[in-house]
């Protein structure tokens, strides 16, 4: 396809015209591919390792829970948590998911800066851990809304992937203003088509499409305002100027029951929590 018959580069990323591309596959962030190696070829690797690995990388996760819906497995339930991915799978399915996703990353550019990567990791798995913590004061699932919360921002890094391949078929190279303009608006819209059509479920996807309008969630607005929660702590805990977020009276908050009270307690055990997802980023 040349660049004159190619929409502009907002209306082709927005429009979900990308979709007959072969885009199911998304970059490791860099500084894995070693580890992945290291984890594929070792014949001993137990379900433990394997979980924590995956909770680190938003791209392994997607692949992984990707695999585990699939109707080769025949799942009784669709699987919406990575514990319970890896133990559908088994240790040697899952090690041939990551050494797949491995060699995905190594064949393509994933258009970012190491720091730009780096950012995005720590706050998906801060995010991650903050939603577990919220799912627990209100009687969800914590493995299934990790997940959601590791994914919550995946449609940034699959913008990326499909600005290479809009340049690939011929288009013009958006400039950082337009692709930091789309990202800023759709990241949301288009990480849910883009976990569509990995054929992931839609009580992982549909609250990581409505994260940043929970009340408008038609079938899991509890779950997507908990990824809600967990993103406004996220940024209230880790970004500069972001500490007077008011989420005692939001919606979100009032709708899943949580008081100014369990707000305040939150803040207190902020620094504990974020220890955890730390050790997350650096293990």
């Amino acid at each position: 396809m040349n660049q004159t018959s190619l929409p502009d580069w907002e209306t082709w990323t927005t429009s979900g015209a990308w979709a007959s591309s072969d885009t199911r596959t998304l970059p490791l962030s860099p500084g894995l591919l070693g580890e992945v190696l290291g984890l594929v070829r070792d014949p001993d690797v137990d379900a433990l390792r394997l979980i924590k690995f995956i909770s680190r990388d938003q791209a392994v996760a997607a692949r992984v829970l990707r695999l585990a819906n699939v109707a080769a497995f025949a799942p009784m339930i669709e699987v919406t948590s990575i514990n319970t991915a890896v133990i559908r799978l088994g240790t040697e399915a899952v090690r041939r998911a990551l050494l797949a996703v491995c060699f995905a990353s190594w064949a393509q550019p994933h258009g970012a800066t190491a720091t730009q990567v780096k950012r995005q990791v720590a706050h998906a798995i801060a995010c991650a851990t903050l939603a577990r913590h919220v799912a627990g004061s209100t009687m969800a699932d914590g493995d299934e809304a990790f997940a959601q919360g590791l994914l919550h921002d995946i449609g940034k890094l699959f913008l990326l992937r499909l600005r290479a391949e809009y340049i690939r078929r011929g288009g013009k190279s958006p400039s950082d203003q337009e692709l930091a303009r789309v990202e800023a608006e759709r990241h949301a819209e288009v990480g849910g088509l883009a976990m569509q059509l990995w054929g992931l479920p839609l009580a992982l996807r549909e609250p990581i499409r409505w994260h940043h309008d929970p009340l408008s969630a038609p079938t899991y607005p509890r779950a997507a305002a908990i990824i809600y929660v967990a993103d406004a702590l996220s940024h209230r805990y880790t970004e500069d100027g972001e500490r007077t977020l008011e989420l005692a009276a939001d919606p979100a908050m009032t709708g899943l029951g949580l008081s100014d009270t369990w707000l305040a307690r939150t803040d207190s055990q902020a620094p504990k929590l974020l220890e955890v997802a730390d050790h997350l980023v650096l293990a």
